[in-house]
């Protein structure tokens, strides 16, 4: 398995960063939104969905990645640069946590579900699972969990029962939003406005509270209204931000070949 990082440190394609990291928490359920905008790329990154030919990385684009704890999986949305989700990908996990400097990692376990807007998705990876589990490089209840994990998540795609993109949406304006303030006044970010929370408090409260539970927006995803969510944000969005995470020197590693609908260090 392979250790990762929300903040990408040491990818050679990425030279100029803003990383923005935000606890989720309403005191039933707890978690983390990362928010990853890339100013300047070595060079565009594409990937292919069922022969379209996709840009997933590029000077502007961000990608927002959700972490539910207890969770075996973590959850990317791909946005270019004017702001509209290109892909949404999902990576199963071992473990994940949040390491000394307050970043989220999770360890890899291989399997990866790609898909585009209006597209059906993609499982990736299988023969590294495969060959991972051949070797003891995962155990069988790892591997078992991932398999298991991964038949439950395309079924909860298919049916339209699984809603994380619909939170990442909720959450991008207000993100930017508070990665601005962050920059200007140097102090800590403000909460996160969610799909859950524009339809609990919009229409009684001035100050959204801390996020609702993951487990729950499924219930009321059908009635929010994703607008209210941006209109609210752009009253804090208005100043331009400055580089606030430093992107580390390009490590000496060599990225793989791209694979269909995955980066190429395969790395959402």
């Amino acid at each position: 398995m392979t250790y990762k990082r929300a903040d990408r440190p040491g990818w050679p394609r990425l030279r100029a960063q803003r990383f923005i990291c935000q606890r989720i928490v309403d005191g039933r359920v707890s978690g983390y939104a990362t928010l990853l905008q890339m100013l300047e790329v070595a060079e565009p990154l594409w990937v292919m969905h069922h022969e379209q030919r996709i840009c997933i990385a590029d000077n502007g684009y961000t990608w927002l990645q959700l972490f539910p704890e207890g969770a075996n999986y973590t959850h990317t949305t791909m946005f270019n640069a004017e702001g509209a989700p290109v892909q949404e990908y999902i990576d199963l996990v071992a473990e994940q946590g949040v390491d000394e400097d307050g970043i989220p990692w999770y360890d890899d376990l291989y399997l990866d579900i790609a898909w585009i807007p209006e597209g059906t998705p993609l499982l990736l990876d299988q023969e590294e699972l495969e060959a991972a589990h051949a070797i003891g490089a995962v155990s069988e209840e790892q591997y078992e969990l991932a398999r298991g994990e991964t038949a439950r998540l395309l079924v909860a795609v298919a049916l339209g029962d699984y809603t994380l993109p619909e939170v990442t949406r909720a959450c991008y304006p207000a993100l930017k939003a508070a990665l601005a303030v962050a920059e200007i006044s140097g102090e800590a970010p403000p909460p996160v406005v969610t799909l859950a929370e524009s339809v609990e408090t919009a229409s009684d409260q001035e100050t959204p509270p801390a996020i609702t539970e993951i487990a729950e927006i499924a219930e009321i995803a059908e009635i929010a209204e994703i607008a209210e969510i941006a209109e609210i944000a752009e009253m804090t969005d208005g100043a331009a931000t400055t580089d606030r995470v430093e992107q580390p020197e390009p490590s000496e590693q060599s990225e793989p070949t791209a694979q269909p609908g995955v980066e190429e260090e395969n790395d959402a």
